[in-house]
């Protein structure tokens, strides 16, 4: 197996055969000596460890307080809902005269555009 480079790409392709880097790995000696490896550590070990400053740190939640139960608001008075009511109504009311008044703005505007082309040809009628 070899890698090419493609000459478009600004990558230079680079192959390992991966049979020689597993046997370089499973030759190289450990540097460290076993005792000094990570180890699993048992429920006895951590209680031990906790001993030893510096080698578990051990990280615990604060308390976990339950949500007081929903309460539900307190009714409007009547003053309020009506006043709600009519604030709606009026919402609404403007909301469609602006509608309208879209829709009206545009039909303008076509007709606008309309009444521009018919001047232009008048206009190339009275010249000719």
């Amino acid at each position: 197996m070899s890698a090419t480079r493609d000459p478009s790409e600004k990558v230079t392709f680079l192959f390992t055969p991966m049979g020689k880097l597993v046997q370089k790995i499973r030759e190289t000696p450990l540097r460290e000596p076993a005792e000094s490896r990570a180890r699993v550590l048992k429920t006895g070990d951590a209680h031990e460890a906790n001993h030893r400053p510096g080698l578990i740190r051990e990280y615990r939640a604060r308390e976990i307080h339950p949500l007081p139960p929903a309460t539900r608001p307190a009714a409007l008075p009547e003053s309020l809902v009506s006043q709600l009511q009519k604030c709606d109504l009026r919402l609404r009311e403007q909301k469609t005269a602006l509608e309208t008044l879209n829709k009206n703005l545009r039909e303008l505007e076509t007709l606008e555009k309309r009444l521009q082309f018919m001047l232009l040809e008048l206009e190339e009628l009275m010249k000719s």
